[in-house]
């Protein structure tokens, strides 16, 4: 009980766990982004839940039209055998009734990476808690004593069990009402088959049940890498536990990222740590793995699997460490201390700024931060993608019409929209005489197949029509609003399909916003050493009277701090330029930038790619304010962690208010 107070209600864990509980909070607020989705939504969901059951019809038809297949007739062959375990299952089905709703919030929820991230965070801070003896050389006075041994180990284990559960727990708890708040019509208790990407998965629970089970999964896959970490360093020294630890994972990973659906091995893609924590996706599809012969659905052998070497890997933890007794270091052990001793003497000697460079980015993780801040920003855009929400009939348009404008170019439009309106009226006329014919033949019992496939095709073309004519209005609109600034301003603007601007300048606020918030926590983390590490290991007077420990250290930090601050910022907010690039592509780059409507009234007049240009400038500059920011409140602070937190405090609003003021320069 002791180590359970120790561990899960001390002062530091509490903090820790509340910080990263709001941070997942508001970075999932970001993630809920209207101008982004992975799931079918509208008309396209009501044609899904319209059509479901014969979805399954088919699936079941197919299945008994392959086992009829000669080439899968032999009953004791594994497609056999997976053939007619995918009708009974999706027989099984056929009592489920799909219901309309709002599904993007929950399918932004279910791969949410960050939530695994942060997870083994805390997980990894409890496993290292535990060492707590060690650090303080204590561990040959708690292996001595039997409460040092076997209570100390069990509750440690039960610690670990705990910590995850309730902190895994409060990651949804904070995050559900979210979904629910701006997602309006995401309700629960639906059958889960409403998602399409659900539309296999063979048991019959409503979408809160299966995201209870969901996050019961991704805390167990947590709890086993955990423990996996907790047995290693066990057996070896933390240095090389860690290496051992990053091994498995990494292999782990790579089966996951290189084995396909149809491998003879890809049971070990699905029964995977790295898929059940950070690709949970993968077990909404149906799919049946080989298991020595029967087909098993994946997400249930791997839950057993799991829950088995959990049990396994608990029991090993407990055992490990409570018969383990004080003994020597290994000879290895020896042997690699003497090495480290040699490379110390006969290591190359450093310039003041190349030491100054391996003192922030290496010995205080300053580059392993800006990976890890970049690698999250990019897998959380990579986990949902922008729709291409344009017209084919506003692009046919913006197509024909684009360049300068002129009265001539308007008039043009406006007669062409009159022979639209015609083709319609004339088309509508035809059709009412066509359907009237249809009556007549009807009654008469005459052949009416060639009036009604000229019915069909005159709805057909007054439908193509009607959409002509919302896309050339939508441009028309356009090109007005154009003339009139040119008229009023004197600034000629050019017609052109702005859809990539709009939604990399104007529509999706939530990217940005989150990318502000993490090039700001990453310069905090980067920098919160830059300084006080001098004053917390009492080395500055020492610095400060040395020739090169004044001006120049200085200046060398600040150097430091401008170059991965400023590149920080780029690559973070660049991710979102990219991946709009891959959907919609960029035009006109060398028009005047008060061609894009949502930046018509900026007071000074420039080129598109100019614009940008300045706009990525200042975020850079932006960041390296930050970073000075940072490193003021770091020389006034004692330690690293202090700076940390008033960085936090004193950071956070003005990064909200440059977010506002600076976003897209708008105003």
């Amino acid at each position: 009980m002791a180590e359970i107070k120790r561990v899960l209600l001390g002062r530091k864990s509490l903090i820790l766990a509340g910080i990263l509980i709001l941070l997942h909070a508001v970075f999932f607020y970001y993630q809920c982004n209207e101008m982004k989705t992975d799931t079918l939504t509208d008309e396209d969901l009501e044609v899904y839940v319209d059509t479901y059951q014969d979805y399954l019809k088919g699936v079941t038809v197919s299945a008994d039209e392959m086992a009829e297949n000669p080439l899968f007739a032999s009953g004791n062959s594994f497609v056999c055998k997976n053939i007619l375990k995918t009708k009974q299952d999706y027989e099984s089905l056929f009592g489920i009734t799909p219901v309309y709703g709002e599904n993007r919030g929950i399918m932004t929820m279910i791969p949410y990476q960050l939530t695994g991230y942060l997870l083994l965070l805390i997980g990894i801070y409890y496993v290292l808690s535990f060492m707590a003896e060690r650090q303080k050389g204590l561990y040959l006075l708690v292996r001595c004593t039997y409460n040092g041994r076997i209570p100390l180990s069990l509750s440690r284990v039960c610690t670990l069990i705990l910590g995850l559960t309730a902190c895994g727990s409060l990651f949804y708890l904070t995050i559900l009402p979210i979904v629910l708040i701006r997602f309006p019509g995401s309700a629960l208790g639906r059958p889960i088959q409403s998602i399409p990407e659900f539309s296999g998965f063979p048991q019959h629970v409503s979408i809160a049940g299966y995201l209870f089970l969901f996050v019961l999964r991704r805390i167990l896959g947590c709890l086993v890498t955990c423990m996996l970490l907790y047995f290693c360093m066990s057996l070896l020294r933390s240095s090389l536990c860690v290496l051992l630890f990053l091994a498995l994972f990494l292999g782990e990973y790579l089966l996951y990222a290189l084995l396909l659906p149809t491998d003879q091995l890809c049971v070990l893609k699905y029964v995977n740590l790295y898929t059940q924590i950070f690709a949970p996706q993968e077990y909404a599809r149906y799919l049946n793995v080989n298991f020595f012969g029967r087909p098993v659905l994946s997400v249930t052998l791997s839950d057993y699997v799991t829950l088995l070497t959990f049990a396994i890997l608990a029991l090993l933890c407990f055992l490990q460490y409570a018969r383990q007794y004080p003994k020597a270091e290994g000879r290895s052990f020896r042997w690699a201390d003497r090495i480290r001793a040699w490379q110390s003497l006969h290591k190359p000697q450093l310039t003041p700024f190349l030491w100054e460079c391996k003192k922030i980015l290496i010995s205080q993780k300053a580059l392993f931060i800006f990976l890890a801040f970049f690698y999250l920003a990019w897998s959380s855009s990579r986990e949902i993608s922008y729709r291409d929400y344009r017209s084919k009939y506003v692009l046919k348009w913006y197509q024909t019409y684009e360049g300068a404008l002129t009265e001539a170019k308007l008039t043009e439009m406006e007669k062409q929209q009159k022979k639209l309106e015609e083709k319609q009226e004339l088309f509508e006329k035809s059709l009412e005489r066509q359907q009237e014919i249809l009556i007549k033949y009807t009654e008469k019992g005459y052949d009416t197949s060639t009036v009604s496939y000229n019915v069909m095709r005159l709805k057909q073309s007054i439908r193509e029509v009607k959409q002509n004519l919302r896309g050339l209005q939508t441009v028309r609109d356009h090109a007005i609003s154009d003339y009139e600034f040119t008229q009023k301003t004197g600034i000629d603007v050019e017609l052109m399909d702005p859809t990539f601007y709009e939604l990399l300048l104007h529509k999706d606020f939530q990217t940005v916003r989150k990318n502000y918030l993490y090039v700001l926590l990453s310069v905090i983390l980067m920098f919160s050493g830059v300084m006080s590490c001098e004053t917390s290991s009492n080395m500055s007077p020492s610095l400060h009277v040395l020739y090169r420990g004044g001006r120049e250290m200085i200046v060398r930090k600040v150097m430091i701090v401008m170059v991965f601050s400023v590149t920080d910022a780029l690559f973070i907010h660049l991710i979102q330029y990219w991946q709009i690039l891959s959907i919609v592509p960029p035009n006109g780059q060398n028009v005047i930038a008060q061609s894009i409507p949502c930046i018509r009234y900026l007071p000074i007049v420039m080129h598109v790619r100019t614009y940008l240009v300045l706009l990525y400038a200042l975020r850079a500059l932006i960041a390296f304010a930050f970073g000075l920011a940072v490193m003021l409140i770091s020389r006034k602070s004692k330690s690293r962690t202090s700076t940390i937190a008033l960085s936090t405090f004193l950071l956070g609003i003005p990064m909200v208010l440059l977010s506002y003021f600076f976003l897209y320069a708008k105003g």
